[in-house]
């Protein structure tokens, strides 16, 4: 990637439109008081770019008492011209323009425009010019002191080779493994709690069996049965006495019927005599024959009454018989409802017992089973969000440091060698320093003098710069006050190395020390001006 120029308004120390262009290559000198916006130069580079600075709220990025700020870029990447025009504003609102060799770039939002532009057509990541666009002298302080193990070389390493987007991964994946964890433990509680009441259930239900008396149901399924025999017997009785009276009362009726028969004969003969002439011979009938018809039909008469008596003796003695039968029927038939009914409620107690507490349990068993896949499906997720969180905790920083150790071993005894000193410097993978010189392998970095120690630093410095822009396809670097601790002759080396070591670079340093002229390509004089607008102090940053 190639920025060509940038063009800014209202960009924080910037307040009046200002446009910088950059040359293909070259070392120059960026000089200034202190606050003056020397490295706001850079930073405009990077808002352009991606539309963020590092470590600084878009909205802090307005010049004070301006209510918006533009932003225009003009650069080449894989063989694209590309223009990215942006505005933020104090209210929120923003727009991005992106053009492509001319042609407006179509995208549903600044989200997905920067992420066209970032993947599409960007030949280097956003990490990788946050880390070389502004080199700072914060990150080199007495590198070869540094304990290997330390905070501080921990941060130095991040700060340096961009592996702050390790950590930022580390984060994340400690947050997805603390989430996996918590839902793990949530689910092994829920388990645990699921158990737990599925143990109360089971107890409760067995106490229930213990209270309800189901042996009683035998015993009232046993009185029934005798109930049932003694209605049978009962009924067997009934039919027996039933049918005696009954034949009783048919033989009264029988009875009753024949002495009918006669009566109607004798009445017949009688109501013929009482003519007075025989209906036989036709002769004179006596008064003795009458009386003597008489008195047949009232013996027959008086016979008649006793069966007649007999009959509805009987009848009663059956109507009686049927109405006790019927009462004592339907008291044994009651008595075996009622029994029934019994057996019924205790059965009906077991039955919802048994139907609530196993349907309780029954659905306690889905859920654990639910539980359980759930609980098997975070463990397999959060084994591989540890099984990453250790990848990159523990192996991710040695693995990039191997990738460049050799690499910046090489070049930084490259420069010791320009800086004509005897020291071999080596860096392991865990960035701890070796030295050797004059036979000796092992040269404790405390005992070498400031002044020795600061021209191992320069080497080294000068070996992590080479090597990062090595590794990168981006032509602008600011080094902000690398040299301004070192003394006027090996400030003018450094700047004659990196001039003739990085000759395809454009390379600012950002200085406020006294630097010839000769050894730099261009310069620019940054001056910090304040006026006042409509009764608000205005302040800019002019580039000269």
């Amino acid at each position: 990637m190639k920025v060509k120029s940038i063009t800014v308004e209202c960009f924080k120390s910037i307040y009046k439109k200002t446009t910088i262009e950059f040359s293909d290559t070259g070392l120059w000198k960026i000089s200034g008081d202190v606050g003056a916006g020397k490295t706001t130069l850079g930073e405009a580079i990077l808002f352009g770019l991606f539309g963020t600075v590092k470590d600084t709220n878009v909205k802090n990025l307005i010049s004070w008492n301006a209510k918006k700020c533009t932003s225009s870029s003009e650069l080449e990447s894989r063989g694209h011209n590309i223009i990215i025009n942006r505005l933020i504003r104090k209210a929120g609102q923003g727009n991005l323009e992106i053009y492509i060799d001319g042609k407006p770039l179509e995208y549903t939002n600044k989200r997905g425009g920067q992420q066209i532009l970032e993947e599409d057509y960007f030949d280097i990541t956003r990490t990788a010019v946050e880390s070389l666009c502004i080199i700072s002298l914060n990150n080199f302080k007495s590198i070869v002191k540094l304990s290997a193990g330390s905070a501080e070389a921990r941060k130095f390493i991040d700060d340096v080779f961009g592996f702050n987007i390790v950590n930022k991964y580390i984060e994340k994946t400690k947050d997805h493994l603390n989430t996996a964890n918590t839902k793990y433990l949530e689910l092994i509680t829920a388990i645990n709690t699921l158990n737990s009441q599925k143990d109360k259930y089971i107890l409760q239900k067995e106490a229930i069996d213990t209270d309800i008396d189901f042996g009683k149901i035998d015993v009232l399924k046993s009185l029934i049965t005798s109930k049932e025999k003694e209605l049978k017997d009962l009924h067997e009785e009934y039919v027996n006495k039933s049918n005696w009276l009954q034949n009783r009362k048919d033989i009264s009726t029988k009875q009753m019927n024949v002495i009918k028969e006669r009566g109607k004969h004798i009445k017949a003969t009688i109501d013929k005599l009482k003519n007075g002439i025989c209906p036989l011979c036709g002769g004179q009938v006596n008064q003795e024959s009458l009386d003597e018809y008489n008195k047949q039909r009232e013996d027959l008469l008086e016979q008649y009454n006793v069966y007649k008596d007999e009959y509805n003796l009987v009848t009663e003695k059956i109507n009686n018989l049927r109405n006790e039968n019927t009462s004592l029927q339907n008291d044994l038939n009651n008595e075996i409802h009622s029994l029934n009914n019994e057996i019924s409620k205790i059965s009906m107690q077991k039955t919802l017992m048994s139907n609530n507490y196993d349907k309780l349990i029954s659905d306690i068993d889905i859920s654990i089973n639910e539980k359980t896949k759930e609980l098997i499906a975070i463990d397999i997720e959060r084994n591989k969000w540890q099984t990453l969180y250790d990848k990159l905790y523990k192996e991710s920083r040695s693995t990039l440091l191997r990738h460049y150790i050799p690499a910046l071993n090489k070049n930084i005894n490259y420069y010791m060698q320009e800086l004509q000193q005897p020291y071999n410097i080596k860096f392991d993978e865990n960035f701890k320093c070796t030295i050797s010189a004059f036979g000796t392998n092992d040269i404790p970095v405390n005992s070498l003098s400031v002044g020795q120690s600061k021209l191992v630093d320069t080497g080294v410095i000068l070996g992590i710069i080479k090597t990062l822009l090595n590794g990168v396809n981006f032509n602008i670097c600011f080094l902000d006050e690398l040299v301004g601790n070192m003394h006027a002759e090996l400030r003018e080396i450094v700047c004659s190395m990196i001039k003739k070591n990085m000759p395809d670079k454009l390379i600012y340093i950002i200085s406020h020390a006294e630097i010839d002229d000769m050894y730099f390509d261009g310069k620019i004089k940054v001056k910090l001006r304040h006026w006042e607008e409509d009764d608000k102090l205005i302040q800019n940053s002019e580039y000269i």
